[in-house]
């Protein structure tokens, strides 16, 4: 083995301090739209809620003292295997230049932990289907982390033989504002799928005037970030069921990351491999929903 490709600790160092400084200049899509804590333990408790509860009329001269008995219900975060991506490096001169931030395997790698990020808070596995927590799949609740609760039904709008409609938008707006979720202090969240873009950049065009349709932004920048008070996110990594695109929009408040471990970087000698150096990468998160109402599906046809 070459001297040239022995990692000291300081090049070891410099690597590291790179990628982070990657990783926090190129963030996940979805990252900014959530609420962040720490996960510490086997399982972390990101809410504990109370049912509806109503004020009750009493007489005068009632001296009972009035006690309500809400649902209470409690969502958890689990601390689940790692994610990680590595390879072995067997070149002095790549070796050399990847703790250069245009390094490529620092943008390969970082781009790689994003995009996990965004499934593990869409709840979906790298081949597309719907997997464990996060906006769509199955979260842990109880008293202790012992029951798996599916994404309801009734938070789906179903597909109805079309894509994403000016009457899907509406529905979602007032489905969560039925659900007492304050939409003048927060602003929901939806991801859509490329297809579903172009749907939406159709309602826009159909909204404007053709006299200065290509000025609005939208036009402009081939994609629309914010329209009747929701803001937009485009993604590719959104679920497909035969021709059914499963779009989700979301209460930021209502969706909780937990993190254990952040994305990070390394490059070291593996001795049981010729003490060639390896680079890696690799985070641990979990991220739930706090309440099912939050998360609205909305289904469209492709």
């Amino acid at each position: 083995m070459a001297d040239d490709l022995t990692v000291e600790q300081s090049f070891r160092f410099s690597y590291q301090q790179t990628f982070q400084l990657v990783a926090q200049q190129t963030q996940s899509k979805f990252r900014q739209f959530v609420t962040e804590i720490a996960g510490r333990g086997p399982a972390t408790a990101a809410a504990d809620l109370v049912g509806d509860v109503e004020m009750q009329e009493r007489n005068a001269k009632d001296r009972k003292l009035i006690e309500v008995d809400p649902f209470l219900h409690r969502r958890w975060l689990m601390m689940r295997k790692k994610f990680s991506v590595g390879k072995f490096i067997d070149s002095v001169d790549t070796l050399r230049q990847i703790t250069s931030p245009t390094s490529e395997y620092i943008r390969a790698f970082n781009a790689a932990g994003r995009r996990q990020v965004d499934r593990i808070i869409l709840g979906v596995n790298i081949d597309g289907s719907i997997g464990t927590g996060g906006l769509l799949g199955a979260v842990v609740e109880g008293e202790t982390p012992s029951t798996t609760v599916a994404f309801p039904s009734s938070q789906v709008i179903a597909a109805g033989g079309t894509g994403l409609t000016m009457a899907k938008l509406k529905a979602v707006r007032e489905q969560f504002a039925k659900a007492d979720y304050d939409l003048d202090m927060e602003s929901p969240v939806m991801a859509i799928d490329p297809t579903e873009m172009t749907d939406l950049l159709g309602i826009v065009e159909a909204a404007g005037s053709s006299i200065n349709l290509a000025e609005q932004a939208q036009m402009i920048d081939g994609k629309v970030k914010r329209f009747m008070n929701m803001n937009f996110l485009e993604s590719n990594r959104l679920p497909l069921n035969g021709t059914t695109r499963g779009c989700v929009a979301w209460m930021p408040s209502n969706i909780v990351l937990g993190v254990w471990e952040e994305i990070s970087g390394d490059v070291f000698n593996v001795p049981s491999s010729d003490n060639e150096p390896y680079v890696k990468v690799q985070l641990r998160m979990d991220c739930t929903r706090k309440e099912d109402s939050g998360v609205i599906k909305v289904e469209c046809a492709e």
